[in-house]
């Protein structure tokens, strides 16, 4: 199917697009809210990165159908396609190419899906004012939701999507199924996670000598994000320490990277993050868990401002990292009274990304 064109995955479905700048998705109904609220889950921060240490409170709501998260690879767009019916036939499957499908409850009784991402979502959260929430009409009632993930890779394997090319379909499918019309989901989590992925194109593919760094790189959608494959081990060969400068070149581009730590990218870089000071290009970086059985972490490299956007990379490319002379503080958390974006922006030479991991609290970075 040429990727221009999408028929719709199925007649009768419902697109939607939901900006977004973080890694959450939350699918609930509205006529919950007043319980979401009163069972004060703890909705930012409460989702671990062990199933074991989720929120308790948001695990009660995931049971009882009132909300389901589930975790994008990227900040990009939400872009979903909704259907309410009995589960993909295998003529639609043959219409991309699907991580295996994942389960939950969610009871609709209000009659009205609502689709949010962390930009939109009003609990627990300040939402931003012009932006709005996916709404989906559907017959008030318990569902069973089966969510459907694009393999971007096997997608690309197929000749569904050429390097360049931009996919015309969803990201995602959700599928709501009547309970009474659906097996029963055995078990209920909170936070449908991201597809464990094949670590054997990166997995430990890379040698250090000298303080050079040469491994593999990947960016699978035209943004401004790329992934590097180093792990912890090779951080600690590199020496690499927050507030760090690293040269990372990667499919003819040198970019310039500020290394934060390890944590959240979501988290790491803020919404409000427009533009950075100085004539020179500014880069963010921070470890990031990829859900892997062997907990193996990557480097997220991202650009806050630059003339070229990373360009598509669906498999692993060589990469070469070098740390730089140059360093960054990193002070401590900045007080109420610096929360004037216009004062912080005005910083000569700043570099105005806030991080958050579990070895440096919420920080701000300035050029030395």
């Amino acid at each position: 199917m040429p990727v221009s064109t999408w028929p719709g995955i199925r007649p009768g479905s419902t697109p939607v697009s939901v900006y977004n700048e973080a890694l959450l998705v939350f699918l609930w109904d509205e006529s919950h809210r007043a319980a979401i609220e009163a069972s004060e889950a703890e909705f930012e921060g409460g989702y671990a990165d062990d199933d074991a240490d989720i929120d308790k409170r948001l695990k009660r709501l995931a049971r009882d159908g009132m909300i389901i998260a589930y975790e994008l690879a990227q900040d990009d767009a939400v872009k979903v396609e909704v259907v309410v019916g009995q589960p993909l036939s295998k003529a639609e499957l043959k219409l991309a190419r699907w991580h295996k499908p994942q389960t939950a409850k969610l009871n609709l009784a209000g009659g009205m899906l609502r689709i949010d991402s962390g930009n939109t979502f009003p609990i627990d959260s300040e939402p931003d004012d012009d932006e709005a929430p996916g709404l989906v009409s559907v017959p008030p009632g318990e569902y069973v939701l089966t969510l459907y993930r694009i393999d971007w890779d096997q997608l690309a394997t197929d000749g569904l999507l050429r390097e360049g090319d931009e996919w015309a379909g969803p990201h995602e499918v959700i599928v709501l199924t009547p309970a009474a019309d659906a097996k029963q989901v055995k078990s209920v989590k909170p936070l449908l996670r991201l597809p464990g992925a094949d670590t054997s194109a990166w997995k430990g593919k890379y040698s250090i000598n000298d303080g050079t760094f040469q491994g593999k790189a990947i960016a699978r959608d035209p943004r401004d994000m790329c992934f590097v494959n180093i792990d912890r081990a090779g951080a600690e060969q590199l020496g690499l320490m927050p507030g760090m400068l690293m040269s990372i070149e990667v499919a003819g581009l040198t970019l310039e990277a500020v290394f934060l730590g390890e944590g959240d990218p979501a988290e790491m870089r803020t919404s409000w993050v427009k533009k950075v000071c100085g004539g020179r290009q500014e880069f963010g970086a921070a470890y990031r868990p990829t859900h892997d059985p062997a907990s193996l972490h990557s480097l997220v490299v991202w650009r806050e401002v630059g003339a070229d956007d990373f360009p598509v990379l669906k498999k692993w490319v060589p990469a070469i990292v070098r740390i730089l002379d140059e360093r960054f503080e990193i002070p401590g958390k900045p007080s109420e009274e610096e929360e004037d974006l216009e004062d912080l922006l005005d910083l000569s030479g700043l570099l105005p990304v806030y991080i958050s991991s579990p070895q440096v609290n919420y920080t701000r970075l300035g050029e030395v």
